[in-house]
């Protein structure tokens, strides 16, 4: 999803010119200092990668090693048990982490994070609280098509196949990510013969890590139980190999953010800042999520 790459540039650089005109005058006293978050939490999966970092004022030389926010105390609690436990920070992942045995994610429970931080002298603090989604969502594999193709292979009348992932959806929940990995992406596994004009000679190493993670989100009528289908389409996929598909069941704030992260202009050029249900002094996403895992394979 490669979330934590776009929250460490908050600010707007660019402006994009379409119908509409839009002007922003960014001052240099405009900044204010904020705690960056980036996390997620699962049912009954080890509590971690929950990556703290800040922004940086217009025309700032950057340390890189000033991102992490690593002195930062960071609690969990659980709002039914009213348990809290401390997160440690891990400075091999970059990111805090618990490794107790007496704390327990669960479906359909409320969770809050708070962040204490101390950026550029003042102490600073924010919280979020996510709602993890109720249990039952899972891949239905029996109703997908993920058996191993040729790239844009058609059927016996002409028609292009595609590989389609069904799922059983978790109640309440109508917010669903897929997200692609291209385990084998390399220029000499590039689908040199693509319809979409891309050729091999274009492949720098941006956009070969652009091609190599894709993702795509379907929202469905949040029908309990109910089976829902999502395609992977073949601009999806640009390489040939194995493939990993991780579907989540997002959260409120999982959709949130990730509908409104880069969507900041709209037709008009009306600007539109990302929305956050974060309190107090940061900015990012604190959200909870159920997955599921599936492989498929291009042939040549």
């Amino acid at each position: 999803m490669n979330i934590y790459k776009k929250l460490s540039t908050i600010i707007i650089a660019l402006l994009f010119i379409s119908c509409g005109e839009a002007v922003v005058n960014v001052d240099q006293k405009d900044y204010e200092p904020k705690i960056v978050i980036d996390g997620y939490i699962y049912p009954h999966k080890k509590i971690e990668n929950i990556r703290l970092s800040r922004n940086f004022p217009l025309n700032t030389k950057i340390n890189i090693s000033d991102f992490p926010l690593s002195q930062a105390e960071v609690s969990l609690t659980d709002l039914e048990s009213d348990k809290t436990i401390e997160l440690t920070y891990n400075p091999f992942k970059i990111s805090f982490e618990y490794n107790g045995s007496d704390f327990n994610i669960d479906y359909e429970k409320s969770y809050r994070l708070d962040i204490t931080a101390e950026i550029e002298g003042q102490t600073l603090s924010a919280s979020s609280t996510t709602t993890t989604p109720v249990e039952g969502f899972k891949i239905n594999l029996e109703g997908s098509h993920l058996d191993s193709m040729k790239y844009r292979e058609t059927d016996t009348q002409g028609n292009v196949k595609t590989f389609d992932i069904q799922f059983l959806q978790s109640e309440s929940t109508d917010f669903y990510v897929l997200s692609i990995i291209a385990l084998d992406a390399h220029e000499s596994t590039f689908v040199e013969d693509n319809p979409y004009g891309l050729e091999k000679d274009d492949l720098d190493d941006e956009l070969m890590d652009l091609l190599k993670y894709e993702s795509r989100w379907v929202q469905t009528s949040a029908e309990g139980q109910a089976a829902a289908n999502i395609e992977i389409p073949w601009l999806d996929t640009w390489f040939y190999g194995d493939y990993r598909a991780i579907l989540y069941a997002g959260d409120e704030n999982f959709e949130m953010y990730y509908i409104t992260h880069d969507a900041v202009q709209d037709i008009d050029g009306n600007l539109y800042e990302p929305k956050f249900n974060i309190s107090g002094d940061g900015i990012g996403v604190f959200g909870s999520a159920i997955t599921d895992t599936v492989y498929f394979k291009i042939l040549k």
